[in-house]
């Protein structure tokens, strides 16, 4: 009797072992699986992101871009960096002013982020702050776009004396005949390369609107046309000027 009870036991032993196995090979295959089903999602989602680029949806690429970061946060920096700038676009200024300060707080010296913080301030009325920002960027890296940022938060703030010298130094920088600048089409936010002089032009028929001074506006305006003809908000503009003459010369007609 005994032994058949050791015999039992053993047997009972071995029972156990084989379902632990099993158990163990279970977790095992739905780990794998899980993981399969997880990248097949990331590439699904990177796949949309794609097509969204394409078509400049700037929506669905956000979309994407969360679904991607929440399966996969390997890529985070590279995927808010992507976040931010696209709240940008769409002025979404504070979501932007938001990401891109928790990327700066892993990388600090993000010069895009920086730059971008410098926008979102803007937005929210810290001038100063965007100020000293684009400052010390150029300082850094002596990229004239960043005396475009500087002058462009002068003329918000309509401090002309201060936008004069800006452009001084703008117009006597040792690239400014050759460099481009990416200016943002005003109505769907996609970014433009436009030549340092055309957006100059462009920034002095801006000053023209300030000033009221709509003759002086539109002779900039083709201006910055005539150094660049595909210049987007340069043309919009044009158009948007002589429409106003047409209909004020119909109605002095009648």
């Amino acid at each position: 009797m005994k032994k058949l009870i050791i015999l039992f036991f053993i047997g009972s032993v071995g029972l156990m072992a084989c379902k632990r196995n099993g158990s163990a090979t279970n977790g095992s295959i739905d780990s794998n699986l899980a993981d399969q089903i997880r990248k097949e999602r990331i590439a699904h989602n990177k796949k949309i992101y794609d097509m969204a680029v394409k078509v400049h949806d700037n929506y669905t690429q956000l979309n994407a871009l969360y679904n991607i970061m929440a399966d996969d946060s390997s890529e985070n920096l590279k995927n808010m960096d992507s976040i931010a700038e696209i709240y940008l676009r769409i002025n979404m200024g504070m979501a932007a002013l938001k990401m891109s300060e928790k990327i700066l707080v892993k990388d600090p010296e993000n010069e895009k982020m920086l730059e971008l913080k410098a926008e979102g301030s803007v937005g929210q009325g810290k001038d100063a702050e965007a100020l000293n920002i684009n400052r010390k960027l150029y300082e850094k890296t002596k990229k004239i776009k960043y005396l475009f940022n500087i002058a462009n938060v002068q003329l918000e703030a309509n401090n002309m004396k201060d936008l004069d010298q800006t452009l001084d130094h703008i117009k006597t920088s040792p690239g400014y005949q050759k460099d481009t600048i990416e200016v943002a089409d005003n109505q769907s936010g996609r970014l433009q390369k436009v030549p340092a002089p055309a957006a100059m032009a462009y920034m002095e028929a801006m000053i023209g609107y300030q000033k009221k001074d709509i003759k002086e506006m539109f002779t900039k305006l083709k201006q910055a046309v005539a150094i660049f003809p595909d210049f987007i908000n340069a043309n919009r503009a044009i158009q948007a000027i002589m429409q106003q003459q047409q209909q004020q010369q119909s109605q002095g007609k009648r």
